[in-house]
């Protein structure tokens, strides 16, 4: 329980250093926050990718980490709920808030997903440091697990990295319609 109350407290106070307009105009902020949550999202928008909440946050987590961290965030996730449930339940409070208000809606966008990343990181990170320790140990090396865990990480982020490097060369290109009107 002691645990569990800084680290609220502490969530507490670093939310408030990182948005302090929250605390000092709380009423403009408590009616933004009530109109987007009663209001928006009820609608879809031209373009907007269609589908049931939990597979589209599923995708976005896919496109954002690659399907093997977000197995390793899983995999971490049922390790820490069977080894240290309240540290566990204790970070799962903001997604499962978030999602809950998230997955009422209609609207999805990726950028939606963003909010997620750091407690996918904190449980993925849970997994991949419990393989390297085990690995380390495996393969002699038990009092060097951060080699390991180096290798380990390097291979789990080549997919998101060739993808964000794919992405970028996208950006680069210029707009097919721009070709079309120069060749006009």
């Amino acid at each position: 329980l002691a645990v569990c109350t800084g680290l609220g407290a502490f969530s507490v106070v670093v939310f408030v250093c990182a948005a302090p307009m929250t605390v000092i105009r709380f009423t403009e902020f408590w009616e933004g926050f009530q109109s987007q949550l009663t209001g928006w999202g009820d609608r879809v928008n031209w373009g907007q990718e269609r589908g049931p909440g939990w597979l589209l946050y599923g995708k976005a987590g896919i496109g954002l980490v690659g399907w093997i961290h977000l197995a390793a965030c899983m995999a971490g996730l049922v390790h820490l709920l069977r080894h240290l449930p309240r540290e566990a339940v204790f970070t799962l409070a903001f997604p499962v808030a978030y999602l809950s208000g998230m997955l009422s809606k209609d609207l999805f966008y990726w950028r939606f997903a963003i909010p997620l990343l750091p407690f996918i990181a904190v449980f993925a990170g849970a997994w991949w440091c419990r393989v390297a320790r085990k690995l380390a140990r495996m393969g002699g090396i038990a009092d060097r697990p951060w080699i390991v865990l180096t290798a380990l990480l390097a291979i789990a982020t080549a997919e998101p990295a060739a993808k964000l490097v794919r992405h970028n060369i996208l950006l680069e290109r210029s707009h097919t319609w721009d070709q079309a009107r120069d060749w006009i």
